[in-house]
């Protein structure tokens, strides 16, 4: 009752602040007055996007015809933020670029702050981390400039999350403890909470869940009496992921309720779209798959309403995820192929590996092993790309660090140089004074002493120059052919996955192979059978199809198109065979080829049509051909070759 109670005003209470802004609007006789009221109006409806964006336009129009260039650079802020809130991640990039040139151009230190941030956000997304990460720390160092307390909190938030997504977790910390520190110290509520649900999310990746609901309290009791519902709905959902993790599903129920009914007010589809989805994920994870349905599509929904493509492929996923676990194999079909339709269009490769991987499970279970073969092989296709973009990043940070320290060390040196500097003109004005009262003797004496030490002076550090100078050069170079060896090694554990992986492939395919003969002699048989019980009329139709089964139950061709792929994954294998056992047969080379792709002695007896024993046999005999001792194993030596 309570909180229907503080829901009921807080969401009178901003229809309320709607009526007075409308009636000053009109009253306004000031362009900036203007500006500033429609600007106002629009941060009031931004849980709805078309109304928030018609009053940003409008009070940027206003500001561009009346040449304020303040509230022009504020337009491009406030309508990139509300297109990065409802993840229009291009439309937010123009705005934030924009909104960049005019304050640079103008010195609007405070919004280009906001519009390094708001690009550095869309680079994350983008993939694009080391750019992101070298614009935050460019707009923290203006906001340090600036002395602006919730700009230098902002961006410390931005940077911890920042460093929370590449599982930095010590620097997360450290920033989010800077941000928080300020926070408190300014009393800034809404700026505390999200660097309190930072940290809380940093805590759920470590899975130290009691410390996240720990965080979710203390973010309760931040945001209690703010009369903010958006904030006090983002509390109790936080506390519900809480209680999700350590599988209290009656608590997290009780908590995503009561988030439920303050966002069902505010009509905050992006919250929604999220608390559905939790909800979902809760009875999905507790095996209540037709809840959890009904809450993804409820969630599907909202994103479709919002317009955010990759959201809805993602639902889209989640939904056919579900169907697949309840073994509704088809209706997953269904939903996982308008998934991948979705998240295509938004260009996202992570998602669209995920989307490709379930596809081919799927297909698996429904027998269609064509279609499963395709998606995994999609699946791995976008993988790889994730890789190399990630092998990428990770060079150009290398760099960046190199390049840092050396700037690091350059400061020093010249820090030094100065030190010295000012210590030898200290020095030369002594003397001058000497050489001023004192003999023409003594200043002869001071003059020459002075001349040597200047010469032993630059002597040494000709060689300290010198010596730095090697030091540096081989620390470069160490650094270097340590990045290499590194870059060889991920090099060659990849090539060793995709030989493993081929192998497996082939094994499949030999199997497979060999399963569809099984099946096609067994039909033959079966209609032999069948063909003396049926008319004469019947009887040729039946002799038809054992022929056109005789035509495709050839296991020599078969033998030789699996050849052909086997010399692809394994050039020069049966080359070099032959080149040290020349009297190896072709039924040797055959048994070789299986051995070494990992076939075991049944599934060879199954593909050769012979006993388990004779395949020991053989290999026993193909051992004595090589020449192999007792103790030497015939799989490993042709696996090592």
């Amino acid at each position: 009752m309570v909180l229907a109670t503080a829901q009921a005003k807080s969401y009178s209470k901003i229809q309320r602040q709607i009526e007075q802004l409308t009636a000053q609007l009109r009253q306004a006789s000031s362009v900036p007055q203007k500006v500033k009221l429609l600007y106002q109006l629009g941060e009031l409806h931004k849980f709805e996007y078309k109304k928030a964006i018609q009053y940003y336009q409008k009070g940027g129009a206003l500001a561009t015809k009346a040449h304020d260039i303040a509230g022009v650079a504020q337009g491009h802020v406030l309508q990139g933020k509300l297109h990065l809130s409802y993840r229009s991640f291009d439309k937010a990039w123009q705005q934030f670029k924009k909104g960049e040139a005019t304050a640079q151009k103008h010195q609007l230190v405070a919004a280009h702050i906001d519009c390094l941030n708001g690009i550095a956000s869309v680079l994350i997304e983008k993939n694009k981390q080391h750019k992101a990460r070298t614009l935050y720390h460019k707009a923290l160092k203006l906001a340090q400039q600036l002395n602006d307390p919730e700009r230098i909190c902002y961006t410390n938030i931005r940077i911890g999350e920042f460093h929370r997504l590449q599982k930095n977790y010590d620097s997360a910390f450290e920033y989010l403890a800077k941000a928080l520190k300020t926070a408190q110290h300014y009393q800034m509520v809404a700026l505390e909470y999200e660097g309190l649900m930072v940290k809380s999310t940093a805590y759920t990746d470590l899975g130290q869940f009691d410390r996240v609901e720990q965080l979710a309290h203390e973010a309760l009791q931040v945001v209690a009496n703010s009369n903010n519902s958006h904030l006090l709905a983002g509390a109790y959902n936080n506390l519900a992921i809480a209680n999700t993790c350590l599988k209290k599903y009656d608590l997290a129920i009780g908590y995503y309720t009561k988030a439920l009914r303050i966002k069902q007010k505010t009509k905050d589809n992006g919250r929604l779209v999220i608390l559905y989805h939790n909800i979902a994920d809760l009875y999905r994870k507790s095996l209540q798959y037709d809840l959890a349905i009904t809450y993804f599509k409820k969630s599907l929904d909202y994103t479709q309403k919002r317009g955010d493509v990759l959201a809805t492929g993602v639902m889209l996923r989640n939904i056919g995820e579900v169907y697949y676990l309840k073994q509704a194999y088809d209706q997953a079909e269904k939903y996982l192929k308008q998934s991948e339709v979705k998240v295509q269009q938004a260009s996202s490769l992570f998602e669209t590996s995920a989307t490709y991987q379930l596809l081919a499970r799927n297909y698996a279970a429904l027998n269609n092993f064509r279609q499963a073969y395709y998606y995994q092989a999609m699946h791995k296709k976008a993988d790889d790309s994730i890789f190399n973009n990630e092998k990428s990043e990770s060079i150009a940070k290398l760099e960046q660090h190199y390049k840092e320290e050396q700037k690091q060390k350059a400061i020093a040196l010249l820090k030094k140089e100065t030190n010295l500097q000012r210590q030898k003109t200290t020095f030369q004005r002594k003397l001058r004074n000497i050489a001023v009262v004192g003999l023409l003797l003594a200043v002869l004496v001071v003059v020459l002493l002075y001349n040597r030490y200047q010469l032993r002076h630059k002597i040494l550090q000709q060689k300290s120059l010198a010596l730095t100078q090697e030091n540096a050069r081989h620390k470069a170079e160490g650094q270097r052919m340590e990045i290499e060896q590194k870059l060889k090694q991920e090099e060659n554990k990849r090539l060793k996955l995709d030989l493993e992986y081929k192998n497996r492939e082939l094994a499949t395919s030999t199997l497979l192979m060999h399963h569809k003969n099984e099946v096609l002699t067994n039909i033959q048989g079966e209609l032999s059978a069948f063909q003396h019980q049926v008319p004469p009329k019947l009887s040729s139709n039946i002799q038809s199809i054992k022929k056109i089964i005789q035509e495709n139950n050839h296991l020599e061709e078969e033998w030789e198109h699996l050849k052909i792929h086997f010399n692809q994954v394994h050039p020069n294998f049966f080359g070099i065979l032959q080149q040290r056992f020349s009297h190896l047969s072709q039924h040797d080379l055959r048994l070789c080829a299986y051995i070494r792709i990992g076939l075991t002695n049944k599934e060879i007896a199954r593909i050769l049509h012979v006993e388990f024993r004779s395949v020991q046999v053989a290999k026993y005999r193909l051992k004595k051909k090589m020449g192999l001792t007792k103790t030497e194993d015939l799989s490993q030596f042709v696996q090592q070759l």
